[in-house]
């Protein structure tokens, strides 16, 4: 959690509001090492926290709220709370959705995570993506593979968010 604003997500975030009829919320949390663990995971929940409790007020149902993003880096002694994937019982999570590149660095943690997610029980849905790399679909969004993950994305929001 050392670089990002919520601007660089706003094409995904427009995406999925126009896409899905949703409510977008991005959180301009505190970045690292400036601001180190857990003051950008404790912004980031603040951030959830207040759009559950203003839920009301933006019009959404505090049921059917969805988290997301993208890399975080860090090293073996990172909190499970910065990084889901360290955590050792993931059972009782909700629904996830993993996709990540053939060629990312985190590919083999996003796999484990995955495979453990529904190992736990926990109803997952897992892409990887052939011949991808990190921020593939951000610095390449009009490519085949980058609209393909885009529109996984939108497909598995839509079915969460309709239950």
């Amino acid at each position: 959690m050392i670089i990002g604003k919520p601007e660089m997500d706003d094409a995904s975030m427009v995406g999925f509001v126009e896409q899905l009829g949703v409510v977008a919320v991005s959180v301009d949390y505190r970045l690292a090492p400036e601001h180190p663990h857990p003051a950008p995971v404790e912004d980031c929940y603040a951030g959830l926290a207040w759009t559950a409790k203003s839920a009301a007020e933006l019009g959404i149902d505090p049921g059917r709220l969805a988290v997301g993003g993208a890399s975080a880096v860090g090293t073996g002694d990172v909190s499970p709370y910065a990084a889901p994937a360290r955590a050792a019982d993931l059972a009782g999570l909700p629904p996830a959705f993993v996709d990540v590149g053939e060629l990312e660095v985190f590919r083999d943690e996003c796999v484990d995570y995955a495979q453990r997610l529904a190992q736990a029980g926990v109803s997952t849905e897992f892409h990887l993506y052939p011949g991808a790399f990190h921020g593939f679909d951000v610095m390449v969004p009009g490519a085949t593979l980058s609209r393909r993950a885009a529109a996984a994305r939108v497909a598995a929001l839509k079915r969460a968010l309709r239950r």
